[in-house]
């Protein structure tokens, strides 16, 4: 299974750096080409894509800023896999942190996988049994780690929605008690 999912890893890698590559160095091209078939469709949609591609060449003009943000994104994961190595260390389990890093990351390719189910309800849960289960942890275990990241969702993701729902209702209140104006007549005049 370590030799399986080290060819992942580079394959992955592999894929990551291509598309760095293309991105950096066939851009025009890229551009040329859907720009191309844009306007088979439409005018307008060539015109339509232009911000896209200055969003882009933005991106890349800041090398520094893409690559704290890509130190950034794999501090959180790294995070992310301590907390759960913690979390099963409280447990009772033994794994050592390598094998947390690799369940923690095929979890989150599992999820990705399963992008059309709503907070991956379900697959989350049955991914790390199955992922649990290769790695020596029992089902009750990787249920509750499980279970687990699910309570941290729901206290940081509740509140939020709560927050959220206050401001929409402020706003929907405030629209409420100001007197609709009458739209002003074609011209200006009224």
């Amino acid at each position: 299974m370590v030799g399986w999912i080290a060819l992942g890893i580079v394959a992955g890698l592999a894929a990551v750096a291509g598309f760095i590559l293309v991105q950096r160095h066939a851009l025009g091209r890229m551009e040329n080409l859907v720009r191309r078939i844009a306007q088979r469709w439409s005018k307008d949609a060539a015109l339509e894509q232009q911000p896209l591609f200055l969003e882009i060449h933005a991106i890349y003009a800041r090398p520094s800023r893409l690559y704290l943000g890509t130190a950034l994104h794999w501090l959180a994961w790294v995070a992310s896999s301590l907390e759960a190595w913690l979390a099963l260390r409280l447990m009772g389990a033994t794994l050592d942190i390598g094998q947390v890093i690799v369940i923690e990351s095929l979890l989150y390719a599992i999820r990705s996988v399963a992008f059309a189910v709503p907070n991956a309800v379900g697959v989350q849960e049955g991914a790390y049994i199955m992922l649990g289960a290769a790695f020596g942890l029992t089902p009750e275990v990787a249920l509750a780690l499980s279970l687990l990241k699910r309570a941290r969702d729901l206290v940081i993701g509740v509140p939020a929605l709560i927050a959220w729902q206050v401001l929409e209702s402020r706003r929907v209140m405030s629209g409420l008690a100001r007197p609709a104006t009458a739209p002003s007549p074609p011209g200006g005049k009224s």
